[in-house]
């Protein structure tokens, strides 16, 4: 099976994407996901570079309508209220039909 790539973005690819990185990345772990994705952090201005080589970009801010990449919205990654749907979303995209498909 392909390791999935994931790419979280913030305004400056540091604080708050690190943030969203740690949790995400423990919530996927603890799901049976572990080894099975890579994470990557870029800053939102980056984006439009880095479109089509990642499976999903998971980000903090406002990302540029144009790109084709699978979007999910991390804010809840930051704030603490609503995590699990998160995951739920980047478990979706990535996995459809489980870790083992």
């Amino acid at each position: 099976m392909a390791i999935k790539k994931i790419l979280l973005s913030c305004g400056t690819g540091v604080v708050t994407s690190t943030l969203a990185n740690t949790r995400l990345s423990k919530m996927l772990d603890e799901r049976g996901y572990k080894g099975l994705y890579t994470t990557t952090q870029y800053k939102i201005a980056e984006l439009a570079s880095k479109d089509g080589m990642f499976d999903v970009i998971v980000h903090t801010t406002t990302v540029p309508s144009f790109l084709t990449t699978p979007r999910v919205n991390a804010l809840p990654l930051v704030t603490g209220i609503g995590m699990e749907k998160v995951a739920d979303e980047v478990i979706a995209i990535l996995w459809p039909n489980g870790p083992e498909a």
